[in-house]
């Protein structure tokens, strides 16, 4: 008689940090590939990287360009989700990933930092690009110009592309839900944070 071989189960399991790393990669495949197409992308890259609806207001010195908003201005929001996903990876593999190899920290105040610690440097870096353009646009030297001639039809390049790129932001943590594999329980209170931001800061722009 011959030996019946014992059978082996294999279980397949899921590596969240796996998952996460593979979705940061097809991001940025899908990006390289864009980029690698020079028929298409030279006649549609501006719709990506810049903002669209561009006007020519005449002045007392000339001329100046100024923006309105549109549908065009979403295909440029989805290409900056993207940059905003990759520069999430790599705040969190260079920075935040080597502090908590030093901390030692518990799995929840692990991603309690991961939260936190994107939202310092998001924040950070909000806060001097708004200052910057606060600055160049004139709006220290000249505060009624934020009230004068309400409601404002145009906006300035540089506000525009700030906000284009803070909605971007909050739209990127979205997916970044899934990329982090955010605890089911933590889900509702930050899709509530991202809905709170998003809309406030879709109703300045829209609202000038």
């Amino acid at each position: 008689m011959s030996k019946r071989r014992p059978s082996i189960h294999i279980r397949s399991v899921r590596c969240p940090e796996v998952d996460g790393e593979v979705g940061y990669l097809k991001v940025q495949i899908w990006l390289l590939e864009l980029l690698r197409w020079p028929l298409v992308t030279a006649k549609t890259a501006f719709l990506f990287i810049l903002p669209q609806y561009n006007v020519s207001v005449p002045t007392a010195d000339g001329e100046l360009v100024q923006y309105h908003y549109g549908l065009k201005d979403l295909v440029t929001i989805l290409f900056y989700i993207f940059i905003a996903i990759i520069l999430h990876a790599v705040v969190q593999e260079y920075a935040l990933d080597k502090i908590n190899r030093r901390l030692h920290l518990s799995k929840v105040k692990h991603s309690k930092f991961n939260e936190s610690g994107q939202l310092v440097a998001f924040h950070l870096t909000s806060m001097v690009w708004c200052l910057y353009v606060v600055v160049t646009e004139g709006y220290i030297s000249n505060p009624r110009s934020l009230w004068e001639n309400y409601p404002h039809v145009y906006l300035p390049f540089q506000v525009k592309f700030f906000y284009l790129c803070q909605l971007a932001y909050w739209l990127h943590a979205l997916p970044e839900l899934y990329f982090q594999k955010v605890r089911k329980e933590e889900i509702p209170r930050q899709l509530r944070c991202i809905a709170l931001y998003l809309v406030h800061i879709a109703g300045a722009y829209l609202l000038k």
